[in-house]
């Protein structure tokens, strides 16, 4: 509990305006955390019935995976709730933003056929494919006449460095073989930053290219509406 509560700290506390007092703050967060940890247990308790009046301990002891894949569901469903709360009362207290969400905080959601880690995770692919796209923002426009230079380009840019590109999308271009370059250098300048930013967040944002294309303009339209409720 006392991790989630410095998760909401570290994280979403950012976006909101800080005018509450510390002890109503600290109070707050511990609420929050209370109502995470309460959900996962009884989420636990759902599953495994037989254990279902055992102590929180122990069921926790009992069930340490399913509890870190419970809080990893959480953690996604609580930003979730952050975002759209956040969207739409974007000068919003943290009091005023608790008391709105707790209530939906006290029970998870049925997760089956969605991603555990919500759709706001999902953010941080679109971030991925932007900087994808302006990593390959030499590579020329694709003609029957030119794969060779494709191809050239593409094998300069896995031996270069760029400080403005997220590390991972790095790590993809830099391992990317032979093999990669040569299937790229036939594709679209859009497919292979779709193939790159979906490798960059292989293990932690499951995704494929084509789910990835069919998000784009919905993911887009999200980060606008953040943008907005920021400014």
């Amino acid at each position: 509990m006392t991790l989630i509560c410095w998760y909401v700290r570290d994280n979403l506390l950012r976006a909101f305006p800080a005018s509450d007092l510390p002890g109503v703050r600290d109070y707050l967060l511990s609420r929050m955390g209370e109502a995470v940890h309460a959900a996962i247990l009884e989420k636990l308790r759902q599953y495994y019935p037989n254990d279902a009046n055992r102590d929180d301990s122990t069921v926790l002891r009992y069930y340490p995976y399913q509890a870190a894949a419970l809080l990893n569901q959480a953690l996604g469903y609580l930003i979730d709730l952050w975002r759209g709360d956040f969207i739409k009362y974007p000068k919003a207290t943290l009091a005023e933003r608790c008391q709105r969400l707790l209530p939906s905080l006290a029970h998870l959601p049925q997760m089956r056929g969605k991603s555990a880690y919500g759709k706001t995770s999902q953010l941080f692919t679109l971030v991925m494919y932007e900087d994808a796209r302006r990593l390959l923002s030499s590579l020329s426009r694709r003609n029957g006449n030119n794969l060779d230079r494709r191809k050239k380009i593409l094998a300069d840019l896995r031996k270069s460095q760029s400080d403005d590109i997220h590390p991972r999308i790095a790590r993809v271009i830099a391992d990317a073989s032979d093999n990669d370059l040569d299937d790229w250098a036939g594709q679209s300048k859009k497919e292979v930053a779709l193939e790159i930013a979906v490798r960059s967040v292989q293990g932690t944002v499951p995704i494929g290219s084509e789910w990835l294309r069919h998000l784009l303009s919905d993911l887009k339209a999200q980060a606008r509406r953040l943008d907005r409720a920021l400014k």
